[in-house]
């Protein structure tokens, strides 16, 4: 089930060049694993598509990563979307369907909020109370991240050892170590991960 994501920029009015130079980074940014990148054309709206759950959190968190020191709300939606997949261009706001509208009720339900949060929309509304739970609660620890504390999270999660990510860093794997124990890494990355799963579990088996 394809899952859309849909953010704006906070107090993008009060940021006009660095909102202009972030359009910029996010077009020349790889995002891996997504169906169709994060794009921002709408204002100071950025909008992506995953074909699946998985991968979900590492989306969200490459996004937010790559908007830093801007800050981002986040709208996801999971639904069906009205074109074939086989046939998705590489805009996503050219396309429409359920996901997108449920990825900007979530966002609307949030735009309000001044730091930044994160909302879905799944259509069932018990189970959107309980996803929203985790996620403003996953939003509570990571929101205390500090850039050390990102970065070495990043590397680990790409180079999957803690060595590794330190060679990358230009510091003593230890340091990664502490890093992401201070980010509490290891448990938002449990809760990311249930998420997935339910989520895919959820539209296979509703």
């Amino acid at each position: 089930m394809p899952v859309v994501v849909t953010a704006d920029i906070i107090a993008s009015r009060k940021q006009i060049e660095e909102t202009r130079n972030l359009k910029a980074k996010i077009h020349d940014t790889p995002f891996p694993g997504m169906a169709m990148p994060f794009l921002f054309l709408r204002g100071d709206e950025i909008q992506g598509v995953l074909r699946e759950p998985f991968g979900l959190g590492r989306a969200l968190r490459d996004l937010r990563h790559t908007c830093f020191p801007s800050k981002v709300r986040i709208g996801i939606g999971v639904g069906a979307i009205d074109t074939p997949e086989e046939t998705w261009e590489s805009n996503s706001w050219l396309l429409s369907g359920e996901a997108f509208y449920h990825a900007r009720d979530a966002l609307n339900a949030v735009k309000k909020r001044k730091e930044p949060v994160t909302s879905i929309k799944t259509g069932n509304a018990d189970i959107d109370l309980l996803l929203n739970s985790v996620l403003s609660l996953v939003d509570v620890i990571r929101n205390d991240w500090t850039q050390k504390q990102w970065q070495s999270v990043l590397a680990y999660e790409k180079h999957q050892t803690f060595e590794k990510a330190g060679k990358t860093l230009g510091l003593p794997y230890q340091n990664v170590f502490k890093h992401c124990e201070r980010a509490n890494w290891k448990e938002v990355r449990s809760a990311e991960e249930a998420l997935e799963r339910f989520l895919s579990d959820f539209h296979t088996n509703p």
